[in-house]
């Protein structure tokens, strides 16, 4: 029995999605009996469906979460009761967020605001780079506005060229040499045996990207996220940097000009980003 395992259909490049999907049927007319396993983030699913049947990797059960909890003695009480205050019952269910505020709580005893996890994560493993070279790189602290810069641009381009990845030459083109020395440091940037580079973990590639985002004018961040002046809709790679900007603007013209133009995807972003109210008051 063949299993084919394809990992990742969210990350192809929308113009090549309707060229995976017929190799993909004509691979499953030639071998029937094989089993074809496609993983995805749910929002790309939804926008690029696939005629296959359709399972939801189920969340981490509340036994599970607080005996993970307990194995790192923590008082589960007092750790899921902060959980209720800060409404954070639903990113809980999320594992990488789950497992990063277990470790914000080891460090400082208490979880952040849903809008502020984010930055907090990576405030914290920044800080915990800082504390692993204090003496013998004790200068590293002082350059903290540089890296996230550096991290914001690769980022940028990475999201822009849909890549998850970036070769060493490929570096040296974004950063000097020294700047990619600095970014080895940093437990947020991983190499593999290849010599090839990314973000720990795509979140926070999506993370760096939303923070210089909202930088820019309002007319060049309609045109990085949306597909066309003629087609006001937002490109499926772009949803959850959309979704982590929406926290960090003060205003509301992002909120507002998806409600206007692509109202669709307010059903594919999490809960804490549209509140319920405003989901009834625009699809009433």
């Amino acid at each position: 029995k063949v299993v084919l395992v394809l990992d990742g259909y969210d990350e192809v490049k929308p113009e090549y999605v309707s060229g995976f999907i017929s190799v993909l049927n004509d691979i499953g007319k030639r071998f029937a009996d094989m089993t074809i396993i496609i993983s995805s983030r749910s929002n790309f699913f939804a926008c690029h469906p696939l005629p296959y049947e359709l399972f939801r990797l189920a969340d981490i059960t509340e036994q599970e979460r607080i005996a993970y909890v307990e194995e790192r003695d923590i008082n589960p009480v007092s750790f899921f009761n902060q959980v209720r205050e800060r409404r954070l019952e639903d990113i809980c269910r999320n594992v990488f967020y789950f497992v990063e505020l277990v470790r914000l709580w080891q460090i400082h005893n208490s979880l952040p605001d849903e809008a502020d996890i984010m930055e907090a994560i990576v405030e914290s493993r920044i800080r915990s780079d800082w504390e692993k070279y204090e003496l013998s790189i004790p200068e590293l602290s002082e350059h903290t506005a540089l890296l996230r810069r550096l991290f914001e641009r690769i980022a940028f381009i990475m999201q822009c060229t849909h890549r998850q990845q970036l070769t060493a030459i490929e570096m040296l083109k974004i950063c000097t040499h020294d700047e990619c020395e600095q970014l080895r440091l940093h437990g947020l940037w991983e190499d593999d045996a290849s010599g090839n580079w990314a973000f720990a973990h795509n979140n926070f590639r999506e993370y760096f990207t939303a923070c210089w985002l909202k930088r820019q004018p309002w007319e060049q961040i309609v045109s990085y996220i949306s597909w066309s002046p003629e087609k006001l809709k937002v490109k499926p790679s772009w949803m959850t940097v959309l979704a982590y900007m929406a926290k960090m603007k003060d205003s509301r013209d992002l909120q507002d000009w998806i409600a206007l133009n692509d109202p669709a995807i307010i059903t594919l972003f999490e809960r804490e980003r549209f509140s319920e109210e405003e989901r009834f008051t625009i699809f009433k």
